[in-house]
């Protein structure tokens, strides 16, 4: 058996750089891991100088037609070493923050993280190859959509010849929904522009002749294609019969789910053509995390039944790669873990030790701590964060309204997230009922997250029985997965989810969507409530019914608390999870 002697690259890793899931699980598996391999290290990009960091490394990078200058910076995070690398162009001023948000600014989807995350891939290639700090590495464990360009390099470009002869790959898919799709080309790629041809264009080159284009592109040709997609193909093909005449042929109208499917008509030799022809007229992208998927020696994705729901109908047009690496056993779900010691009841501002007789009655006290000095915490959380409080303005107007007090003997429901479709859309689409059930109840609710449903999220700060905190704190966070009775998660979707696992840590029911993660993690009637059907009105019947299960649940005490201790018991920690990435990373050598 060989070492295993690895780099995890990622963008996010929490004590750093952290939005998401993604960072939690990027510093606590390698923490998990420092004792269990040869030897692991964590490569981020280096986002700002928010840590004392050591100038190890410089290289310049050529990317775009230009030279970079490049500093890796080390850090040693409780064992592990952390390499951050620096680029004024890509991770300061303007772009010093985790991910940018190109739609505000009017530009394409991706437009500007596309861009930086091709360079910190292939920066992270030459400083994995070159600097001799990493001269026995022989595994790369990658994360996410940001890596997807490093696969491409590893696999196809010269420079990295020797690199790839000696490292195996894994690549983690922790959100499937976002990909990081930009153009091959666009109509005058100069400097700046987010594109594959800018980044790249003598590897494109290389690539339009290649078979490997197929593994790569978006849309792909095994890819369904909704109608407005495919009128959209015609019309930017509109100069060139003879490839219009092609795309007809290839696509067939299916009435049943009124998409066009591809046919598999073309050889080798046409299908390079037909794809050179299509780039070149701006008909197709470049697609990282399809790149990744179909490239790494081994994928793995953060729960079992979110690995069974991407090779379906859930797979976000990667279905059929999905479904090819499942079945070649190189597609694997494992469930994220916690740190049980750092989500601990016993550091909570008002503590309790739920191996203790009282916890539960205590946990009911803080609770009752936290709505009477909700006004205060309102005031910290400002002090800590700023203008970083997006609507620090409407919450202090709109406690006074609030009847705080009449809330003590009642639900309390919580949620803590980003406020995304993914996580709330279920609640805040139009007209939504969902919300207006959820309102409707004799219960108290707080929302605290930020993300581009804030605006429907602020009219919380309306009704008389909820409150949305618009703001990253985990002051209030913390204190609302120790004190709540329930924790609300109605995801459209979850890969896996940590926030029912740290919730049920603190003995409070997780009332989710029976759907990825959440399915494998939580057990209804147990630890936590689901709801789930088939239909948008069975959904809405399923949520109803188990929100009126979880408050009748609160004023049945003997249940209420069977229930908590059952959830308090609940474990999915890192030593069982690093156990099965184990297992899997010497399944490749």
């Amino acid at each position: 058996m060989a070492e295993i002697r690895m780099v995890m690259i990622a963008a996010e890793c929490s004590g750093f750089a952290k939005v998401g899931g993604l960072g939690d699980v990027v510093n606590d598996l390698s923490q998990s891991l420092k004792n269990k391999v040869d030897s692991v290290a964590v490569f981020l990009p280096g986002y700002a100088d928010n840590v004392k960091a050591k100038t190890v490394y410089r290289c310049t990078v050529n990317f775009s037609k230009r030279p970079y200058v490049v500093k890796l910076k080390y850090f040693n995070h409780n064992g592990v070493p952390f390499y951050f690398i620096h680029s004024k162009t890509f991770f300061s001023g303007k772009y010093s923050n985790i991910y940018i948000n190109s739609n505000s600014a009017k530009k394409g989807p991706f437009e500007d993280d596309a861009s930086r995350f091709a360079f910190y891939s292939k920066a992270s290639l030459e400083i994995l190859q070159n600097c001799k700090l990493f001269k026995d590495v022989n595994l790369l464990h990658c994360h996410d959509w940001h890596t997807g360009f490093l696969f491409l390099l590893l696999e196809f470009a010269p420079m990295f010849e020797k690199l790839r002869d000696r490292v195996k790959t894994v690549f983690t898919i922790h959100n499937l929904n976002y990909q990081g799709i930009r153009p091959f080309v666009l109509p005058f790629d100069i400097f700046g522009q987010s594109s594959f041809r800018s980044w790249a264009p003598l590897l494109l080159k290389k690539l339009s002749k290649s078979n490997l284009l197929r593994q790569i592109i978006y849309p792909s040709d095994k890819q369904d294609l909704p109608e407005d997609e495919f009128k959209n193909l015609l019309a930017k093909t509109a100069d060139d019969a003879d490839l219009q005449n092609k795309i007809k042929n290839i696509y067939k109208y299916d009435s049943q789910s009124k998409r066009y499917v591809p046919q598999n008509i073309l050889s080798d030799t046409q299908r390079k053509n037909y794809y050179r022809k299509l780039i070149n007229h701006g008909c197709l992208c470049f697609n990282p995390m399809r790149t990744a998927i179909n490239l790494a020696n081994q994928v793995s994705t953060v729960s079992k039944t979110y690995a069974a729901e991407i090779t379906s109908s859930d797979g976000c047009g990667l279905e059929s790669d999905l479904k090819e690496r499942f079945v070649n056993n190189r597609l694997t779900g494992i469930i994220n873990g916690i740190d049980y010691d750092f989500h601990n009841p016993k550091l909570l501002k008002y503590p309790f030790d739920t191996t203790r007789d009282d916890w539960q009655l205590r946990k009911e006290a803080g609770k009752n701590k936290l709505l009477q000095e909700l006004p205060a915490i309102t005031e910290e959380i400002y002090s800590e964060c700023s203008t970083k409080f997006f609507n620090y303005r409407q919450v202090i107007s709109h406690l006074p309204a609030l009847k705080i007090s009449s809330f003590a003997q009642k639900p309390l429901f919580a949620f803590v997230g980003r406020a995304v479709e993914q996580k709330l859309g279920i609640l805040f689409s139009q007209n939504s009922l969902f919300l207006k059930k959820l309102l409707s109840l004799d219960a108290f609710f707080i929302f605290t997250g930020t993300g581009n449903l804030d605006g429907e999220a602020e009219y919380l700060n309306q009704c008389p029985n909820a409150l949305y905190f618009n703001v990253f704190s985990e002051q209030i966070g913390k204190m609302l997965y120790g004190y709540a009775d329930f924790f609300l998660m109605p995801s459209f979707f979850e890969p896996c989810g940590i926030s029912q696992l740290i919730a049920m840590r603190y003995g409070t029911l997780p009332v989710v969507h029976d759907v990825g993660g959440l399915h494998d993690t939580v057990v209804d009637n147990e630890s936590g409530f689901k709801f789930c059907a088939k239909t948008q009105t069975s959904v809405y019947e399923s949520f109803s019914e188990t929100l009126e299960r979880a408050v009748d649940c609160f004023y049945d005490k003997a249940k209420l608390q069977r229930m908590r201790k059952q959830a308090a018991q609940v474990r999915f920690d890192w030593d069982r999870a690093t156990a099965q990435y184990l297992a899997m990373y010497k399944s490749i050598f």
